[in-house]
């Protein structure tokens, strides 16, 4: 699930779409949430944070020893930086970063600098194929709908901003 929304997310977030994770009760997905009480999806998605915020926050509450924290924020969290299209939101996040672990923004950029955004997830699943020029999507249904979505976008008459909600849950 995580993985899966990650992997998606990056797309949206290289196509300049903001991006948002919207937290269930564990075991509950969003039609369960609807069908069972309106306001457990209502008040997912008033509470949904920026990708970047809630995997940061992630990182740092799940790895104690400061160097693995470090790892880690560089290795999956600065590549989701360097998917953003506008540099002003990049900045945004690595100040936000900063803040977060102690680190100095000077050394966060000269990592998002080095992201290669070619080289493949190392969590790829081996069944999924995202092709940039054909949008060959299969696998996980989260990124064929994702996939339909931009694919409809580029039907509208002038490019809409749109924002997308990814959900997860922590079973």
């Amino acid at each position: 699930g995580a993985n899966a929304a990650i992997r998606s997310s990056r797309l949206a977030l290289t196509l300049g779409m903001d991006v948002k994770i919207a937290r269930l009760p564990a075991g509950i997905d969003p039609a369960d949430a609807v069908a069972k009480d309106k306001r457990i999806w209502v008040e997912a998605v008033r509470d949904a944070v920026p990708l970047i915020t809630f995997y940061t926050d992630m990182v740092v509450a799940n790895t104690k020893d400061v160097r693995k924290r470090d790892r880690e924020i560089v290795s999956r969290v600065l590549p989701l930086v360097a998917a953003m299209k506008s540099a002003t939101e990049q900045s945004r996040a690595i100040s936000e970063i900063a803040f977060k672990t102690g680190q100095r923004e000077e050394a966060l950029l000269q990592d998002v600098s080095r992201v290669d955004l070619t080289k493949e997830s190392e969590t790829k699943d081996k069944n999924e194929e995202i092709s940039s020029e054909s949008l060959v999507i299969k696998g996980h249904s989260s990124i064929r709908r994702l996939g339909a979505l931009l694919l409809w976008q580029e039907t509208l008459p002038k490019p809409t901003k749109i924002g997308i909600l990814v959900h997860f849950s922590s079973s």
